[in-house]
């Protein structure tokens, strides 16, 4: 059941939270599903400091890919210089 309590004011309007109940299950499945979106934000961003060290190593962080083939047979990429800032 939900409870509305105050939490402050603005201008004189009095701005209210609702307080949500939960089961001890839908509890726990929302903790399970909020810190499985952690994990893959956290391997998300991982991935994406390894991808911008291969841009570095390549020479390219300052380019953009517009194409490319990455299988075995004649790999290329086509990048496009991005505008100065």
């Amino acid at each position: 059941m939900a409870k509305n309590e105050t939490s402050g004011s603005t201008n004189g309007a009095i701005l209210m939270d609702e307080r949500l109940a939960l089961t001890p299950e839908q509890a726990f499945s929302l903790r399970t599903l909020y810190q499985a979106k952690k994990e893959r934000v956290e391997a998300l961003q991982d991935i994406d400091g390894r991808i911008q060290l291969a841009y570095q190593m390549l020479g390219i962080e300052n380019r953009e890919m517009t194409a490319g083939d990455l299988g075995d047979e004649d790999p290329y990429l086509m990048l496009k210089a991005l505008p100065a800032k």
